[in-house]
């Protein structure tokens, strides 16, 4: 199974610490964010993951080059930022042939178990399943609304009238039809906004129970690194 990796984006705020390093390279307990993750593609059976790149790519490809990961491992570099449905487009070739693949937004620390994950992926006929966690301020996050059986029925990204707090986590299953939903053209086009609402009916849903925080601040950076208790 393929997987995307997505860490192309700028970082800007978490400056001054993205000034010199990519968001992904952001280290926790001494171990850059991409490290963590592929370490856990590789425990969860992935064999190949596509990394895409864009702010000081440089300094990703040799942090990946420089060790043995026990997966397959190549680049996307985006001269020009796609979006996450653009970068999702880009890699339509490479994922051809699979059906489902991951798609994990690398900015995100937690403890996801992926082999729960893909179990729950293949309880279900659905086009794909998305990891949720449960927000402190949904305000802030794509916001979902689940009917009975789990299924996504509702979607709306930064809600001035959050119906729950269950989050977008930037961590997701699909299978291959989901291309029929990805409306090419549209540059740059993001997975919350331009995709995931005509998945609405057609997606399941995960449940993050552990650790969960988006790094996307020196505030959840630092409150990262003294909550974080995980060996590498």
């Amino acid at each position: 199974m393929k997987a995307i990796l997505m860490a192309a984006g700028l970082g800007t705020r978490l400056l001054p610490v993205t000034a010199e390093i990519p968001k992904c390279m952001v280290p926790m307990k001494g171990v850059p964010l991409l490290g963590w993750w592929l370490k856990k593609l590789q425990k969860a059976g992935i064999t190949e993951v596509m990394i895409n790149l864009h702010h000081l790519k440089e300094i990703v490809v040799d942090y990946v080059n420089s060790q043995e990961w026990g997966l397959t491992v190549q680049f996307l570099h985006e001269k020009t930022l796609l979006g996450s449905q653009g970068t999702l487009e880009a890699c339509r070739p490479y994922l051809q042939g699979e059906a489902s693949f991951l798609v994990i937004y690398a900015d995100n620390l937690t403890d996801i178990d992926l082999g729960q994950l893909k179990e729950r992926h293949a309880s279900h006929q659905l086009t794909g399943t998305m990891a949720l966690f449960r927000s402190e301020n949904p305000r802030a996050c794509g916001i979902v609304g689940l009917d009975a059986d789990q299924t996504v029925v509702a979607f709306e990204e930064k809600p001035s009238n959050p119906q729950s707090d269950l989050a977008n986590a930037g961590i997701y299953m699909f299978n291959a039809d989901v291309w029929a939903y990805i409306h090419a053209g549209k540059r740059p086009s993001d997975i919350g906004h331009d995709l995931l609402p005509r998945l609405v009916g057609r997606m399941g849903s995960f449940c993050i129970e552990g650790f969960f925080m988006d790094i996307g601040t020196p505030e959840s950076l630092n409150k990262a690194s003294r909550s974080w208790s995980y060996d590498y």
